[in-house]
């Protein structure tokens, strides 16, 4: 037995094969639904801002303040509830609020003005990549920057892919920036309540003991 080792709290050997799968697809599934709450929040912030506030300003002005402000918003959302105690709060939302900008740049720029699915998911793994870069380098370790990244290409694009299929039709030519932002956001609010309810209906859950509640919420493991 090891120095760490007791008999009410064993070390576990790593774990392997399917049971690790299951981490990285819960850890996922985790990563998906705060996010998903984070991008729902930007995205309002973002449009109300370019609504009001920034409405006097010309879009190639205000789009980007705003997509700055609602970028920071994700950020922190993520952070409060993904990355906290794993460093200060700043660095990480300053990095989302550039990175979002510079990420729906590129989405925009594959998708373009077409319903295609693939254009969608196109531009959503483009989006994701970037995302999923910059706000990684404000984390400290390599293994964590790696599933960020991962996370973020597999979400977004299918988040983007989904939006963009389901709403189309009804919001395209848009009309407003409300109509714009529709098919962003859709597929987000999907994948949110799909992840939570995988979570709560298809994982095994136990009553959790003091030492295992002390665990991280993401990722699980390293």
């Amino acid at each position: 037995m090891s120095k760490n080792e007791t008999p009410e709290n064993p070390v576990l050997p790593p774990p392997t094969g399917w049971a690790l799968a299951q981490l990285r697809l819960e850890d996922w599934l985790v990563w998906l639904t705060v996010t998903g709450i984070a991008w729902t929040a930007g995205l309002m912030l973002a449009v109300t801002a370019v609504e009001t506030v920034l409405a006097s300003l010309p879009a190639v002005v205000s789009l980007p303040l705003a997509r700055l402000v609602g970028g920071a918003l994700l950020g922190l959302i993520q952070w409060a509830f993904l990355v906290r105690f794993r460093g200060p709060a700043g660095r990480f939302v300053l990095f989302s609020a550039l990175a979002w900008p510079l990420a729906l740049l590129g989405y925009d720029l594959l998708a373009g003005p077409t319903q295609s699915t693939a254009a969608g998911l196109l531009g959503g793994l483009l989006g994701g990549a970037v995302m999923g870069y910059v706000q990684g380098l404000a984390l400290e370790e390599k293994a964590e920057q790696r599933t960020w990244l991962y996370s973020a290409v597999a979400g977004w694009a299918v988040a983007l892919g989904v939006g963009r299929q389901a709403v189309y039709d009804e919001v395209v030519p848009a009309a407003n920036s409300w109509q714009y932002s529709l098919p962003l956001g859709i597929g987000w609010v999907f994948l949110t309540l799909l992840a939570v309810l995988t979570i709560v209906l298809i994982f095994p859950h136990k009553g959790l003991s003091a030492r295992e509640m002390s665990i991280r919420m993401w990722p699980k493991r390293k």
